[in-house]
């Protein structure tokens, strides 16, 4: 709630609540039950024989700690956040600066005297733009910890796929009070890294409630579902929450990267109430993709 929004006789307690809160405008991340801060654009990475340049935008909410390209023995230098001189500090290891709220433009340097094989780049960086000794790498090889290869990009970029997505959508409705929707999203995709934002990931009046994702992902307040996608097969879950009764049910208006169709399950609590879904087309699970914990 906005301090406008608190109940009169609440008001006066706005302070003592927060009271040590630094990052109160923060998002949530459900899954760890943290606040996510910061949310990193693309990754402007430079890599020659001597090291390796980066440059980004971070976009802050509250104080935050955003971590930086580089590990120890790959310490980065010279970093600076908006062409001031910053100062990185470790966290686990990781090189790291405290910013914040506010839009920020970093940049600096690692250095090495002999390249490695990989370089640590940490993995809430979902869009990384590698151009390796002044040739670009159209599709950077990435582990899921976050290294990135530094090998010869000639042979594979030689034959570089073209942008391609595939998405399917599952939906499964809960008839819990509220009545919860968990909407999976399976996306295959080729070609560049890239930033897309999808308009169905709930249904209309929908309350989000949980967001799992290996992609940087977030919702933004308009409930569209921003991605971070790079090549690959991944699977996002969207859990939300519909207010008040229910009596119907419409899917969202499809976009151009959403599918013609969507498979729906319906779970149903017969200990709460009786009901009878009506609308749509009967398919035999087993002939869809859902999950196999759905097809019953």
């Amino acid at each position: 709630l906005r301090v406008d929004e608190v109940p009169a006789p609440l008001a006066p307690w706005w302070s003592w609540v927060l009271y040590g809160e630094t990052s109160p405008d923060c998002p949530w991340q459900t899954a760890e039950a943290t606040r996510v801060c910061a949310w990193p654009g693309r990754v402007a990475l430079a890599v020659d024989d001597a090291g390796a340049s980066f440059e980004l935008d971070v976009e802050v909410w509250g104080e935050a700690e955003v971590p930086l390209p580089g590990r120890e023995g790959q310490w980065p230098q010279d970093v600076r956040v908006d062409d001031a001189p910053a100062v990185v500090v470790a966290r686990d290891g990781v090189p790291t600066l405290q910013l914040a709220a506010g839009r920020h433009r970093l940049a600096g340097r690692v250095e090495w005297q002999r390249a490695p094989e990989t370089l640590q780049v940490p993995p809430a960086y979902g869009l990384l733009e590698l151009t390796l000794r002044g040739q670009p790498v159209p599709t950077p090889r990435r582990a899921a910890g976050g290294e990135l290869w530094l090998a010869s990009p000639v042979a594979a970029d030689a034959q570089a796929e073209a942008d391609a997505l595939r998405l399917q959508v599952y939906r499964k409705l809960v008839d819990e009070l509220p009545l919860h929707v968990e909407t999976l999203l399976e996306l295959d995709v080729s070609g560049t890294q890239r930033e897309l934002a999808f308009a169905g990931a709930m249904l209309a009046d929908g309350v989000p409630m949980r967001l799992d994702s290996p992609l940087p992902a977030r919702l933004e307040a308009d409930g569209r579902l921003r991605v971070q996608v790079r090549p690959g097969h991944w699977q996002l879950r969207v859990t939300s929450r519909l207010p008040g009764p229910v009596s119907r049910l419409t899917r969202p208006p499809a976009d151009a990267h959403w599918p013609p169709d969507e498979v729906w399950v319906f779970d149903a609590r017969p200990a709460l109430r009786v009901v009878e879904p009506t609308g749509g087309t009967p398919v035999d699970p087993r002939q869809t993709g859902l999950p196999a914990e759905w097809q019953a």
